[in-house]
């Protein structure tokens, strides 16, 4: 009896093995004759490409990382798996997924980045220059408005087992490192303020239209705009079907949407969005064909470029400067109405330096405008800040 037990049992264990086989086979099969994806939607990045083989790149090992790369991100079913894993996690008790935090009440939060020290300070240093180069021209307005990251805001939203780095300090060894002239933004003492609002996406990094609103609205005043222009909106939602790059990330959160609000002001100023490198203008500050794509915060300003310029017909002759993340992309239709003209540059894309910006364009104020997570890991300001 035990005997006929055993050989039903090893006749068993074979027969899945033998059916897990197969299924390999299958998948590989198919895997092979499927179309490759150059971009994954639900994640917001490109994917990898098949390698090319060479006998160089075998010897030096790339062709096996950039084989298994491939493989991984095209395996067929990709998505569906990932959701699959993420569940399971999630039910393992697991919180943390590609440093992404599935916080309490569902809220999704990236782990604060702890910055590398020297490309820190050479981003004060090089910000430093410009103040002092300006400074010795003539006297342009230099500010830093440092966003915090959804959980420096709401630490008590972190699985309990979270710990994160202090972004307040950093931000605060930020500021004791600036020149003089470069008037500093408590963009953390804002937030706080409003944090019983919804100032963050659930689902995404970015703060939210209210968020960039309330930020405006507080330093209005720090800016210089004129008081008595104070502007009425009208909030319209444009998208309720939101999913952000950290449910994308990370597979949390896959069913959650958020809502996209935009302020348009009952007067309105006229625009013209010219988009320098890629030659092509707009009168809108929005592309509503974002909508229609996995990222629709891409609806703000088409999403991030190298260089725009934004002609207005606001009853001003001043022109702003700013340097950003994509934190700025919904903050900057609050300056249209104060602001003739708005040069707005990332430097993660932008080939040239902050030198030739202003020698292309009369500039009398200069904002940096980021996100806590990028600025304080960003290896592309310095460089642009080159005067």
């Amino acid at each position: 009896m035990k005997s006929k037990q055993n050989r039903e049992r090893a006749m068993g264990d074979a027969l899945l093995g033998i059916m897990f086989l197969i299924c390999v086979v299958v998948l590989n099969c198919a895997g092979l004759l499927k179309k490759d994806k150059k971009i994954s939607e639900s994640e917001n990045r490109s994917l990898a490409e098949r390698p090319e083989f060479t006998i160089e790149g075998v010897v030096r090992g790339s062709f096996g990382d950039n084989l298994e790369a491939y493989l991984s991100d095209q395996f067929i079913f990709r998505d569906g798996f990932r959701t699959i894993h993420t569940g399971l996690k999630l039910a393992g008790g697991s919180r943390l997924q590609n440093n992404i935090f599935y916080g309490k009440n569902g809220q999704l939060m990236k782990n604060i980045d702890k910055p590398d020290r020297e490309v820190l300070s050479g981003t004060v240093e090089a910000i430093n220059s410009l103040a002092e180069y300006v400074k010795g021209t003539d006297e342009k307005a230099i500010y830093m408005m440092l966003v915090p990251d959804v959980a420096a805001i709401y630490p008590e939203l972190l699985p309990s087992y979270a710990q994160i780095e202090d972004e307040e300090t950093y931000f605060q060894e930020v500021r004791a490192g600036l020149a003089e002239n470069v008037t500093w933004i408590d963009g953390i003492s804002v937030m706080r303020k409003y944090k019983k609002e919804k100032i963050y996406y659930k689902t995404d990094h970015h703060w939210t239209t209210r968020g960039a609103y309330h930020m405006f609205e507080e330093t209005a005043e720090t800016f210089e705009l004129d008081a008595e222009k104070e502007t009425d909106y009208d909030i319209y939602p444009i998208a309720t079907d939101f999913n952000g790059v950290l449910s994308g990330n990370s597979g949390f959160a896959a069913h959650e949407r958020d809502e996209i609000d935009v302020y348009l002001p009952k007067v309105q100023t006229d625009v013209i969005v010219n988009y320098v490198d890629e030659q092509k203008k707009k009168s809108s500050l929005y592309d509503v064909n974002k909508l229609a794509a996995k990222d629709k915060y891409g609806v703000f300003l088409g999403g991030n470029s190298s260089l725009i310029d934004i002609r207005t017909t606001a009853e001003s002759d001043r022109s702003i400067l700013i340097i950003k993340d994509s934190f700025a992309n919904c903050y900057i239709p609050f300056l249209v109405p104060y602001y003739r003209e708005i040069v707005v540059v990332d430097p993660r894309y932008y080939a040239g330096t902050v030198a030739e910006v202003l020698e292309d364009y009369r500039i009398d104020d200069i904002l940096f405008l980021y996100s806590g997570n990028t600025f304080l890991t960003d290896n592309h300001i310095a460089g642009f800040m080159t005067i």
